[in-house]
């Protein structure tokens, strides 16, 4: 079983790593926030990595931080969360947001994730949200609130988030851009802007920086 790798990035494409260790060139899944972060190519990257066996493949999966790899693991131990699943989730809302949402059993949230449906997103909440819980206690993050107003009022807020995420992804921005595009915007439009309000300014600032 593969634990790490240390090598040359070689290329990059989306969802996927080909590193080139000693020679070798070894083909990894990789959520588009990991990938990202990796350096040029040519530059050397040291990437964790889940080795998943099937009867049919030996399939790679690589992330940047043992952390994340972790919550890799955690998720796919999910009755109906399979490897792609998890990627998805990691792919489409950080790691700190992903376990909040789990922690506070923010099905919202989950359910604005590619191919997460109501069930699934419910049975994520149940079987992971106290390990989530001390996950992030243990990250130093508190999960819960100080009062039920301030935990709807965030809850609301996280889906709204998620939500416009989401959307742009569909739309064919790049996960990491639009998470950080539509929190940007969110910090200077009114609480008060609806969804939409907030999809449009996202992409004409990704629109403007694309440009």
């Amino acid at each position: 079983m593969i634990g790490f790798l240390r090598g040359r990035v070689h290329s990059t494409d989306s969802g996927r790593l080909l590193l080139d260790v000693g020679g070798v060139g070894y083909e990894l899944f990789m959520p588009d926030r990991d990938l990202a972060r990796l350096p040029a190519s040519g530059k050397e990257a040291f990437v964790y990595v889940h080795t998943a066996f099937r009867d049919d493949a030996i399939s790679l999966y690589g992330f940047t931080s043992r952390e994340r790899r972790e919550l890799f693991l955690l998720l796919i131990e999910v009755s109906g969360v399979g490897p792609r699943l998890a990627m998805n989730a990691l792919a489409g809302i950080s790691a700190h947001d992903l376990l909040g949402a789990l922690a506070r059993g923010e099905t919202a949230v989950l359910q604005a994730i590619h191919g997460v449906g109501k069930k699934t997103a419910a049975r994520l909440c149940v079987d992971l949200k106290d390990r989530a819980a001390k996950l992030l206690k243990e990250s130093g993050i508190p999960a819960g609130e100080d009062s039920a107003a301030e935990g709807d009022t965030l809850a609301a807020t996280d889906s709204i988030t998620a939500d416009a995420v989401s959307a742009l992804v569909n739309l064919g921005w790049r996960p990491q851009d639009a998470e950080k595009t539509v929190r940007a915007v969110r910090r200077e439009l009114p609480e008060s802007a609806d969804i939409q309000k907030i999809i449009t300014a996202a992409m004409a600032r990704l629109s403007k920086l694309k440009g």
